[in-house]
Parts: C-alpha cells; structure tokens; sequence
C-alpha cells in the first residue's frame, strides 16, 4: 500500500476557520457554512485519530526491517484490508467514519504493538 496520509481539504479547514472567527466577532454566517461548522468538533477528531493512524501505519511500513517483514506478513495485510475504505469508498461525509477508524485502529495498532 505504501506511505498513507490524510486528506482533508484545505478549503474546508479555512471555512472551519473563518467561521470560528465570524463567531468570535459576533458576526452573521451564512447557513451552510453554519452547518458545516456545526460538524467542526466532530472532524477535529476524526482528522486527530486518522493522522495517528496514518502516523503508526507509516512508522511500521517504513521501519521494518526486510527479514522482520515475512513474520508478520498476514498482520500487514490484515491492515490493508482494514485501510482499503478509506482509500476506496469512504468520503468525509460518510456515515461509516467513525466505525471505520476504531476497526482500522484496532488492526494497526496490534501490529505495532508487536513490531
């Protein structure tokens, strides 16, 4: 699978932003990016818990070494398995976030406990 990362995009991270501070101003915002902002906390951890996952996966990916790498074969592509959605299926509006990221979480952080 090689080196992941996560992809939030940048243009809603200003949105998060600009909205916060409207907020802080007392100023109006416009509704849907009330709505969007409603959602803030929400993505703020959802992005923490992706980017140490992303954050784990990359350090077992990158630091095993070649002859460790046979040994734990089947846990490595059990992982992959596990990430295949995010890569594939998943959006930031899909349902499904939350549960995907305790059982991809649950996958890689088995196997760096044993790396």
């Amino acid at each position: 699978m090689g080196i992941i990362r996560v992809n939030f995009d940048p243009a809603l991270t200003r949105l998060l932003r600009e909205v916060r501070y409207f907020k802080l101003l007392d100023l109006s915002v416009p509704l849907q990016a009330a709505e969007i902002y409603d959602q803030d906390e929400q993505f703020r951890q959802q992005i923490v818990s992706l980017d140490l996952l992303a954050g784990s996966y990359n350090e077992i990916i990158t630091c095993l070494h070649p002859v460790e790498e046979p040994l734990i074969k089947d846990r490595i592509e059990k992982m992959d398995v596990a990430l295949t959605p995010a890569l594939d299926l998943l959006k930031w509006k899909s349902n499904d976030i939350d549960k995907f990221i305790s059982v991809a979480k649950e996958q890689v952080d088995s196997t760096f406990e044993v790396v």
